[in-house]
């Protein structure tokens, strides 16, 4: 009944409505405000997603109590993040807090079904799953533009990658899609709303979580699994580097350090425009190398995967 296009437009929509309004009032207030900007991205993000949706499953017939443990938990996530934006936790406090969100979903029964793992081992994998893939939309939320833009291809790719196979995934994240192009109006350089740590936590959360839910179940053979995982390439990437180098300057994983992606663009000349096109550039290449990879057998997935992290790190390095 409803398309994804309509979706996305009408979350669109919605999102700049939402977000202008909250910044109107976080300016005016000076509520969750940083340096003369609003941090307000995620709320707006999450009105924009939530209403929509629930509405058009509704209507469906399709909300479900399964349906509704992603978004519940993600919701969740959103609250302690803004809390987080309020006044800043700890690393160990963040940690915490994911792993509560996370357990939420394991215990409504979202957790990946892979053959082999069992019980505990798929329920640990599910655990590193999404606090990884949060973790990494979070440090990728360094530079206006930045982690909007890469959620946007990956919901993108996500959405061709899932075909509809399950449909309340589908109105969830076409909704996220329209959202989130909603919020890059207000987001790309130079940027007068931030997304904060509630909107990067959501973001990272919603999609690892969405994945679990409608991908990562029995069934799939190893090259649909590794094409799914290679879509979120760019976030990951900067995850793994950033504990890399910092690592091999002694310092501990999550210590704020200038290793990102983004600034270490940025102090070689780059403008903030040329850098997010290069670093958007990284990402829709690995959300097509994901698409790629998921749609042949498991031979050409190790020799197009290896190809593909070998040509990323050259440039990289370059």
């Amino acid at each position: 009944m409803f398309k994804p296009f309509l979706i996305s437009t009408f979350s669109c929509a919605l999102s700049m409505l939402f977000l202008w309004a909250l910044r109107s009032a976080a300016m005016r207030y000076h509520i969750l405000v940083k340096n003369k900007v609003a941090i307000v991205g995620g709320v707006g993000l999450a009105a924009a997603v939530f209403l929509p949706s629930l509405m058009i499953l509704s209507i469906q017939g399709a909300l479900t109590p399964r349906a509704l443990w992603v978004p519940g938990a993600s919701l969740l996530m959103l609250v302690l993040g803004v809390m987080d934006d309020i006044r800043e936790q700890t690393v160990v406090q963040k940690v915490l807090i994911q792993l509560l969100c996370t357990s939420v979903l394991i215990m409504g029964g979202i957790r990946t079904a892979f053959d082999g793992l069992g019980l505990w081992g798929n329920v640990l994998f599910t655990y590193i799953w999404i606090l990884g893939v949060t973790n990494a939309f979070n440090l990728l939320d360094v530079m206006d533009g930045v982690t909007a833009g890469a959620a946007f291809l990956v919901l993108a790719g996500i959405l061709v990658f899932l075909g509809g196979a399950d449909p309340a995934a589908t109105v969830f994240l076409s909704s996220l899609l329209g959202a989130v192009a909603g919020f890059c109006v207000f987001n790309f350089p130079p940027a007068n709303i931030y997304l904060g740590n509630a909107g990067s936590h959501f973001i990272g959360f919603f999609l690892a979580a969405i994945m679990v839910q409608a991908w990562m179940v029995p069934g799939r053979g190893i090259s649909r699994v590794v094409g799914g995982v290679l879509i979120f390439g760019l976030p990951l990437l900067e995850m793994v580097l950033l504990i890399v180098h910092r690592s091999n300057r002694r310092l501990w994983p999550f210590q704020k350090s200038d290793h990102h992606l983004a600034l270490r663009l940025l102090a070689r000349g780059l403008s903030k425009q040329l850098a997010l096109v290069s670093l958007l550039g990284i990402g829709a290449f690995f959300v097509l190398s994901g698409l790629g990879v998921g749609h042949v057998n498991v031979f050409w997935t190790a020799v197009m995967g290896a190809a593909i992290m070998g040509v990323s790190f050259c440039a990289l390095i370059i």
